[in-house]
């Protein structure tokens, strides 16, 4: 399905907007990538079906989606990409001649946009929306990256980009919808223009400003028990959200991973004091109940992490402070004094990291274990998420889901009864166990799961109310879980199979 691409149209001059995202320009052609039925098609600008000439853009993603991004031709030996060599590529029609080149002259698609995901445009949507879609999707392979992006530095980045030779800089406007003639080039008239490959393109941050930017980090992979890796550094998993603290002359704000900023939801933040004069921390938000008995061991609730963070208000925030108090584990550092860590191993990280933070009662740093597999273990025997485990030796590619940094859930089952039914919008089942509501699934499971459970529950219905059908609670079924909420509900339950026999066909 090809959709015609929004357009640009040049600035006479570098610029700073806060209004504004700007990305560098990348020197390369137009290719907009369609996912449809699991069916790959590949286009240029004007609609023409270039899907034949860039076989390596041909791994498939979970779900059906439409990209909008610039396709880029590297010098595996240079790292030097040019126009003319992406024409090269572009212009082959001989299987032979494709295969060859695709191994000398590989593309990466740089993507910067997403227009629509699992059969929903998305061009309706502000762009900063659709930028938190793109960052949250796994990519299938090293063709695919996504573009960096910083916010309000035209200029400053405009500097960067033309020190290194690169093409120019585009400019978005935060909030706009997916029309044409929108986006601002700012032009440099360089050549040859110099690329990253994909896990190259990440490593531009190296050379965009970094503090008091909001930063997409690295994410973690997600692991099964069975695959947890000898040799990796290893961590308990924090029931929180991802937080970036930056340090700045012993100012300090804090960003999510999806660049939102919530320093003025914590206070918390404002008694951080290091011995260094800038920093940006990796880490998580959790959020102590102070209510607890204080002879037992504190619980962290997912629940009370989520109160922290959706509490704005600044007499609300004040109040619930004295109840639940915020602390940041922390497992990294991406800048300090001036300098970004990006490039060294973590193992290194962590020693400066050590060197920069005091434990306290806001920061801690999460100690590590050499014995993933025990730990994970002591993990799921103690009801916590899981763990974490980091490669020792690796660098920090950012916005990315690196193999480098894994996680591993220890996942819950239970069985519980189908006691109702959601008749409107979204999928709902209604979940109780031994009578006691405790919630709702909604992850539908397979079409001949569902077409089973219709058939046996239209002989169990018992009434309805309020978009809900109420039926006997005598269907079981084990469900997959990550933990019980504060309030003794099933987070994120997921089908695995029915206990009651029912045909499933």
């Amino acid at each position: 399905m090809f959709i015609s691409p929004m357009l640009l149209t040049t600035a006479p001059s570098p610029f700073s907007h806060s209004n504004f995202i700007f990305e560098p320009k990348v020197d390369g052609h137009r290719l907009i990538f369609s996912q449809q039925s699991g069916v790959i098609r590949l286009y240029t600008r004007h609609n023409n079906d270039c899907t034949r000439q860039y076989p390596e853009l041909h791994a498939p993603f979970t779900d059906d989606i439409i990209l909008d991004g610039e396709v880029a031709c590297v010098d595996p030996n240079t790292g030097i990409s040019d126009f003319e060599a992406v024409m090269t590529r572009f212009q082959a029609k001989k299987a032979e001649k494709i295969k060859r080149l695709s191994s000398t002259l590989p593309v990466t698609l740089v993507i910067f946009d997403i227009l629509q995901y699992k059969c929903r445009d998305l061009r309706r949507l502000p762009l900063m929306e659709r930028k938190a879609i793109l960052s949250s999707i796994d990519m299938p392979g090293n063709a695919f990256g996504v573009t960096p992006y910083i916010e309000g530095a035209g200029e400053a980045l405009f500097e960067q980009i033309e020190s290194w030779g690169m093409e120019g800089v585009v400019g978005s406007i935060s909030i706009k919808l997916y029309i044409k003639k929108l986006h601002i080039i700012l032009s440099c008239s360089n050549d040859p223009i110099y690329l990253f490959s994909p896990p190259m393109i990440c490593s531009l941050w190296r050379v965009l400003p970094m503090l008091n930017q909001p930063l997409k980090p690295m994410l973690l992979q997600p692991l099964q028990p069975s695959q947890i890796k000898k040799g990796f550094k290893s961590s308990l998993k924090w029931d929180g959200f991802r937080i970036l603290i930056h340090y700045d002359h012993g100012a300090v704000r804090a960003f999510t991973r999806h660049g939102t900023e919530v320093t003025l939801r914590f206070p918390e933040l404002m008694k951080i004091k290091l011995p260094v004069m800038t920093a940006i921390l990796d880490g998580e938000c959790i959020a102590f109940d102070l209510s607890q008995a204080k002879d037992q061991p504190p619980k962290l609730w997912w629940d009370d992490a989520m109160a922290r963070f959706n509490t704005k208000k600044e007499s609300a925030v004040k109040q619930i402070a004295t109840t639940l108090r915020a602390h940041f584990p922390l497992w990294d550092i991406l800048f300090l004094d001036e300098k970004p860590m990006l490039n060294i191993s973590f193992m290194q990280r962590r020693e400066l990291l050590m060197a920069a933070v005091e434990n306290s009662e806001s920061l801690s740093i999460t100690p590590l274990y050499d014995d993933g597999k025990a730990l994970f273990l002591k993990a799921k025997e103690l009801g916590l998420e899981g763990i974490v485990q980091y490669n020792p030796d690796a660098p920090i590619h950012l916005d990315t889901r690196s193999k480098n940094m894994v996680k591993v859930k220890a996942y819950q089952y239970i069985t519980c009864q189908i006691s109702s039914v959601r008749l409107k919008g979204s999928f709902g089942w209604g979940l109780t166990v031994d009578g006691r509501y405790v919630g709702v699934l909604e992850f539908p499971p397979s079409t001949e799961v569902i077409r089973a459970f219709n058939q046996v529950s239209k002989q169990l219905i018992r009434h309805e109310d309020k978009g809900w059908r109420y039926i006997e609670p005598v269907l079981s079924c084990k469900i997959k879980f990550q933990c019980f909420t504060k309030e003794g509900k099933l987070r994120s339950p997921k089908f695995e199979e029915f206990c009651t026999p029912i045909s499933v066909q």
